[in-house]
């Protein structure tokens, strides 16, 4: 999986966090960047509430890293916490991380996507 990619063959030091941590303010305690997997956006979204979700924009906001795979993208997008202002192309059938489908747009990126 991705944690074991980014230890193993990128040297990268890692401590999963909960929602429940973001919440209370972990971020802001010498994290660098944070990394979203794919799985269901609406339940990270679910589990992070506002406070999570504004947790997350701070950290961005003062400088962290945020890293999200399929629906850790859709996650960071318009759509979910909205850090970046990209729109999902077809939210109806993106099969809850069971499909190479998770596509978004981002407007002057477009032609590197």
């Amino acid at each position: 999986g991705v944690r074991d990619r980014l230890h193993k063959e990128g040297g990268y030091g890692f401590t999963r966090v909960t929602a429940g941590e973001i919440q209370g303010g972990c971020l802001s305690k010498g994290a660098n960047v944070l990394v979203i997997p794919g799985g269901y956006a609406p339940n990270y979204a679910s589990a992070l509430g506002h406070r999570g979700s504004a947790r997350v924009r701070e950290f961005v906001m003062e400088g962290g890293g945020y890293v999200g795979i399929c629906a850790g993208a859709y996650l960071g997008s318009t759509w979910g916490i909205d850090l970046l202002q990209v729109n999902v192309v077809d939210i109806d059938h993106w099969n809850r991380g069971k499909t190479d489908d998770c596509i978004l747009t981002a407007g002057a990126g477009r032609g590197v996507l």
